[in-house]
């Protein structure tokens, strides 16, 4: 989906290419900005910016709080609103999936994925270890290095998906900046 920051971009470039080529530029971008602007302003979150309630800075700060601290770690509720102001924000930056709130059950966080992938990986490993060998001393071997193994690789698993809550969060800061500064210039 392109969004209103990436638009604006991808015409302040093109400006940028023109003028390099020929040495200046004949589109007036302030009003094509503006324009552009126009498309995005039923926008909840642009048109409360453009009105001087809440910065669109702010609101990632807002929206990103779930993010912050412990809750990095663990699992969300579902949250209505929330997903659906992230939706709006959508169509202004580009925001990353990781922000969306999913259940509680949905293996996008340390704890979550800690549990499910341990769970799993033990549930298929412990009942081979039941039909590879006849001797019981290796069996008992097996069987604790299987919950060995399915405790590493959930572990792991729950690491990645702490490490992925935290990609793209910076960028959707620069990004609202910007625009912040766009609709100073262009509205006030």
């Amino acid at each position: 989906m392109e969004t209103l920051y990436n638009r604006l971009i991808d015409f302040e470039q093109a400006d940028e290419d023109i003028k390099s080529l020929i040495g200046s530029s004949q589109i007036d971008m302030l009003n094509l900005q503006k324009r552009i602007f126009s498309e995005y302003e039923k926008n909840p979150i642009l048109y409360d910016a453009i009105k001087d309630r809440k910065s669109i800075e702010r609101t990632v700060e807002e929206i990103t709080q779930i993010n912050g601290g412990i809750g990095r770690i663990l699992p969300w509720k579902k949250e209505i609103e929330h997903n659906g102001r992230l939706n709006n924000l959508r169509e202004l930056i580009d925001v990353p999936d990781c922000l969306r709130t999913q259940g509680f059950f949905v293996p996008d966080n340390f704890i979550t994925a800690t549990l499910e992938i341990s769970s799993i990986s033990f549930g298929i490993l412990y009942p081979i270890t039941l039909f590879v060998t006849n001797s019981e001393e290796i069996r008992h071997i097996m069987q604790i290095s299987s919950a060995m193994i399915s405790s590493v690789v959930g572990f792991s698993a729950g690491a990645i998906m702490t490490y992925r809550r935290t990609l793209g969060v910076p960028e959707i800061f620069e990004e609202a900046k910007y625009l912040d500064k766009k609709i100073k210039k262009l509205y006030k």
